[in-house]
């Protein structure tokens, strides 16, 4: 018989090997500790997440925001702050346009 036909032939039954087993039912981690570990990685990278997301929520509050530059009558460029609502204060909704 022909080697590389041997070869093809025997590669199918070597991959399905592990499906026949009765290792196929157990855990990809049969290691309690490092389950645990892995579990803990994941909990500790979510909230290094959520805290990441807060802090760049923060941050975008604190920078001021400016508005369109414009030039005043004497030529002066202007560049006007943008004032922010205080934090709790509803803001209105703007009215529509008449068309």
């Amino acid at each position: 018989m022909n080697p590389r036909l041997a070869l093809l032939t025997i590669l199918p039954l070597v991959a399905a090997a592990p499906s026949f087993s009765s290792a196929a039912d157990q855990p990809a981690f049969p290691d309690r500790q490092m389950m645990q570990q892995l579990a803990e990685a994941q909990r500790l990278a979510r909230q290094a997440g959520d805290d990441m997301i807060r802090a760049l929520d923060a941050l975008g509050r604190a920078v001021p925001q400016y508005g369109m530059p414009y030039m005043d009558p004497a030529g002066n460029i202007i560049i006007p702050r943008v004032s922010r609502p205080p934090a709790g204060t509803p803001v209105p909704d703007p009215s529509p346009t008449p068309l």
